[in-house]
């Protein structure tokens, strides 16, 4: 065989090879995001996710953490309408429940504040309906939930809110306000039965 004809053979062998090459490390590395990326139209929206939320039948799991002061609190409890029953964790347990005007203590039936001097007010999902749904908001994807993200000013302190929802429902709702984050996680909405005051 001629030289000139074996070196191109190499030549285009070799060509070959490193192409090849190039396309398998591409496939290897390529992560093909098609089964999880939901399209935007697929994710509620926000009216109708409060919409549901506003019947107050879910299970809650929330949390209020000071960061100043460095203080963990925990709710968890269900909402049934104007009832709502429920544990607030925090240096022992506190079980408490309110029938729509106050909450009271499960043991001693006096009446409690739950949340402390805290902004329990964006704790109730229409709440923050009302306040958000005039606003400018950015979006983003997170987890396969779509984020509402909101920045203003609330009684002349910034507050920061995001909402995540799903294809089904609002998830959750967090805001930090004055060096404080509220976290809420909402479940089971709409299938909470009916709930009996202690």
């Amino acid at each position: 065989m001629d030289k000139d004809v074996t070196k191109k053979l190499f030549y285009v062998i070799g060509w070959t090879l490193f192409f090849l090459v190039i396309i398998i490390l591409g496939r290897l590395t390529y992560k093909d995001n098609s089964q999880t990326v939901i399209e935007d139209t697929d994710y509620i929206s926000l009216e109708d996710g409060f919409s549901a939320l506003s019947i107050n039948n879910y299970v809650y799991n929330s949390s209020i953490y000071d960061i100043t002061n460095d203080i963990l609190i925990n709710y968890t409890g269900k909402a049934y309408g104007a009832i709502n029953v429920g544990s607030k964790i925090s240096n022992g347990v506190l079980n408490y429940y309110s029938d729509g005007i106050a909450y009271y203590n499960n043991e001693t039936k006096e009446v409690i504040n739950i949340y402390d001097n805290y902004l329990s007010y964006f704790l109730i999902p229409i709440n923050v309906y009302n306040y958000v749904k005039k606003l400018d908001y950015e979006t983003k994807i997170d987890s396969n939930k779509k984020v509402y993200i909101y920045n203003n000013i609330y009684q002349d302190l910034p507050i920061s809110i995001n909402i995540f929802v799903n294809e089904n429902n609002v998830t959750d709702i967090n805001y930090t306000y004055n060096n404080v984050e509220y976290k809420c996680n909402y479940s089971d909405i709409g299938k909470v039965e009916e709930l009996v005051l202690p």
